[in-house]
């Protein structure tokens, strides 16, 4: 994924161990010739690069692994209209996936591969255990979800004392790397939405006199200012709800760990 490399190099707080970068697929098969592998954890998408990739890894008999999610927690969007759906898809392609030419490519590249089967599966939560799943691994794990994991550790540290202030739970709206990456455009004017956001802040902390702090998304390079004077937290979330007094959120997975910490929860749409 060149995008994903494009934004690691900007990450220089970030170091990783033992960590290659492919090019091309002779470096592959050299990397896979080098050593004895047994396993590859599959987190790749649906173009042609990435099924040639798993067929390289099947002829080197390397088990692959793969997994699956549904969150039921993330509330279904509406069906749109067929002019809202033309209008989305042709003119301002911010849908999920592209264009529809762009998805009727991936349309018939799943069912090209319909038949292939991962080595084995590991399901999060009940609601990925489903039939369809279940056909396309040989194998599988069931397991509860990263971010219950993450709860798990947290819910056993020492009681942190409830702090006066509410998290803003990001999700990078206006500039995502997942748009390029889908090919899409973003949903929101950045200046307009930004405006917005630190205009309800300040609303909010002036008539509760607390602080709101934001949990960045993890994939975003914010940058001290961007939110107004309010503080930017990486990698935080779980921690960040745990000991907030609310939660402000649009749509994300996040909604777990408010659940979960029996925290109250405030939508934010516009």
């Amino acid at each position: 994924n060149p995008f994903f490399f494009k934004n690691l190099k900007q990450l220089s707080d970030r170091k990783y161990k033992n960590f290659s970068t492919i090019h091309n697929f002779n470096e592959l098969n050299k990397i896979l010739s080098d050593r004895n592998y047994h396993f590859a954890y599959d987190f790749m998408g649906i173009n042609w690069n990435c099924w040639k990739i798993r067929q390289i890894l099947k002829i080197k008999k390397i088990l692959l692994i793969k997994n699956f999610s549904k969150d039921a927690s993330i509330p279904q969007k509406k069906t749109s209209t067929f002019l809202r759906r033309f209008y989305d898809n042709f003119i301002t392609r911010k849908q999920l996936g592209g264009s529809l030419l762009r998805k009727f490519k991936n349309r018939i590249i799943l069912k090209l591969n319909k038949n292939f089967q991962w080595d084995i599966g590991v399901f999060f939560g009940d609601e990925a255990f489903s039939k369809d799943n279940k056909v396309k691994s040989k194998n599988y794990i069931k397991s509860h979800t990263f971010d219950f994991d993450n709860y798990l550790k947290l819910k056993n540290k020492k009681k942190n004392i409830t702090k006066n202030y509410f998290v803003f739970i990001d999700n990078d709206l206006a500039n995502h790397p997942d748009y390029k990456y889908h090919g899409t455009k973003p949903p929101v004017d950045e200046k307009k939405y930004l405006t917005d956001l630190k205009n309800f802040f300040d609303l909010v902390e002036k008539k509760t006199k607390l602080k709101v702090v934001i949990a960045a998304n993890p994939k975003s390079k914010h940058k001290i200012g961007k939110f107004g004077n309010r503080k930017i937290l990486f990698n935080k979330t779980g921690e960040l709800i745990k000991s907030s007094i609310g939660v402000f959120i649009h749509n994300s997975t996040a909604i777990n760990y408010a659940i979960l910490f029996k925290k109250p929860l405030f939508f934010l749409s516009s």
